[in-house]
């Protein structure tokens, strides 16, 4: 499973585990997925041999005319094995106007001989493990299935998958311990394999309701997403600073709701 399955599993699985992990909604990835993604940094559209990217993200003040970092909101933190999988990341949410830490969340990622996806854990901000997940692939190396599993080895949750010809996710479908549907979400893509839309709908076993959200998505000529727009009347605009090898350092981000958010991305390579 590359990237752009890991965290739509990560959102769906955490909302189950702990609903306000739900900021993973995803700025995280609006990349595209498919049969030539070779590795996790083709699919989050990074450049060159990374080793680790630090994303933190600010609230914003205006000084002197010009926009600055002001309080600390988010940190995410990405490892990179040589191959280009993710090992490990790490969120943290941080207290208003404090840096101390609200919540947070650890994934660790296992790989096959053929660096497919095998399993991951996912940890508290205290380092307790919250649930395990196991993966199965196709013979084309699509993850089809996974299964979320509690510490103690019970079944939390379970979710499919599906792919067009272009080994392109398209659907997908998570499920509680007792099979009811919980969420289930169909994504296109553009010419150039990016996520131009989502449409996610989230079902209440306890009311039998449902709640449908249609996000779409636009991308600049780097390939990094420019804005999205979704039915729930919310809508975003990004911006952004560039290192030498093409790959985004400083994002501003504006929403329609008049928030302004800076992201500053700090990004480490292998040395050759």
């Amino acid at each position: 499973m590359f990237i752009c399955t890991i965290f739509n599993h990560q959102i769906q699985n955490t909302t189950t585990v702990k609903k306000a992990f739900l900021f993973l909604s995803i700025s995280l990835l609006l990349a595209s997925c498919s049969s030539e993604i070779k590795n996790d940094l083709f699919t989050l559209n990074l450049k060159d041999s990374v080793k680790s990217t630090t994303s933190k993200t600010y609230t914003t003040i205006e000084k002197f005319g010009k926009l600055e970092p002001d309080h600390l909101m988010t940190m995410v933190s990405s490892s990179f094995l040589l191959s280009g999988n993710i090992s490990t990341d790490i969120y943290l949410s941080y207290k208003w106007k404090s840096h101390e830490v609200s919540f947070g969340w650890k994934n660790t990622y296992n790989y096959d001989e053929n660096n497919l996806l095998s399993d991951y854990n996912l940890y508290n901000e205290n380092g307790k493990l919250i649930s395990k997940s196991i993966s199965k692939h196709d013979n084309k190396g699509n993850e089809i299935e996974y299964n979320d599993y509690n510490p103690d080895g019970s079944l939390l949750a379970g979710a499919k998958n599906k792919y067009d010809s272009k080994g392109r996710l398209t659907e997908n479908t998570l499920s509680d311990k007792d099979g009811n549907i919980t969420y289930s979400t169909k994504t296109t893509y553009n010419s150039l394999n990016q996520e131009i839309k989502k449409t996610t709908v989230r079902h209440s076993t306890e009311t039998s309701s449902s709640y449908t959200d249609t996000s779409t998505y636009q991308y600049n000529k780097n390939g990094d997403n420019s804005g999205s727009q979704s039915t729930n009347d919310y809508s975003n605009h990004n911006t952004y600073t560039y290192d030498e090898n093409g790959n985004w350092t400083t994002r501003i981000s504006t929403d329609n709701r008049s928030k302004k958010t800076i992201t500053i991305r700090t990004i480490e390579y292998y040395q050759e």
